[in-house]
């Protein structure tokens, strides 16, 4: 993206990591947060076949809230460049 460098602290935030997942973890979120975070994670899971997206929300209800982390790098304002990933340590 044009204009757009990514900085170390990004690169430490979005370094993959199974057994350690970067971000904030669920549980660390407000209730709204929390909502907001299964929303999102909803809308990838819809993109899945049916039986495989049955699969994903069974490995979270039984992992729980605490289990799904959230990364953001990049700007924190509309239309400007921005990463984010959600990720679980199952996953």
């Amino acid at each position: 993206m044009p204009g757009y460098s990514i900085t170390d602290a990004d690169r430490v935030a979005l370094k993959f990591m199974r057994e350690d997942p970067s971000g904030i973890g669920g549980g660390e979120l407000t209730e709204d947060q929390q909502q907001i975070l299964l929303s999102l994670v909803d809308c990838y899971l819809d993109r899945l076949p049916l039986e495989a997206s049955d699969r994903h929300r069974r490995g979270l209800r039984d992992e729980g809230i605490d289990g799904i982390y959230f990364a953001w790098v990049g700007a924190q304002k509309r239309r400007a460049p921005h990463y984010f990933r959600s990720k679980t340590r199952s996953s």
